[in-house]
């Protein structure tokens, strides 16, 4: 059971992080767009796969949020709802994949993020991640 909360904490603290992240890089972007133009595919796909790594990772904290709060009493209410308590169900069943989807998001959107600051042959990975998830060969 403390398993759960730390999960559900965790991935909570997570997603609020990962809007955190999204804002600055928001501002990287207007400075980036000013100082290295050609760059702004790179940055663009960048974003792509960063707001995709925060959807799945909203989703996941969602659910954990949400199954933490019916836990303690706080939303019975909401069982009223027939789609949100099975969906959160269903979520929570395939969290281990979509975690694995998060975690290879995460990884692409900082392999691409190395890229836009230190160059696409930085090193032996960031090479693979810019060579397999961009089209800017």
């Amino acid at each position: 059971a403390a398993y759960f909360e730390i999960k559900a904490i965790l991935s909570v603290i997570g997603a609020g992080s990962a809007y955190l992240a999204a804002s600055t890089g928001e501002l990287a972007e207007a400075v980036v767009e000013l100082a290295s133009p050609e760059k702004m595919p790179l940055v663009e796909t960048h974003a792509m796969y960063a707001m995709a790594t925060i959807t799945v990772f909203s989703i996941l904290a969602g659910s954990y949020l949400y199954e933490s709060l019916y836990k303690v009493k706080k939303l019975r209410g909401l069982k009223k709802l027939p789609l949100l308590p099975v969906l959160s169900k269903y979520i929570q069943k395939f969290a281990p994949v979509l975690a694995l989807i998060g975690l290879v998001l995460i990884t692409v959107t900082g392999g691409l993020g190395a890229s836009i600051v230190y160059g696409p042959e930085v090193d032996p990975f960031v090479t693979f991640i810019y060579n397999t998830f961009t089209t800017l060969k």
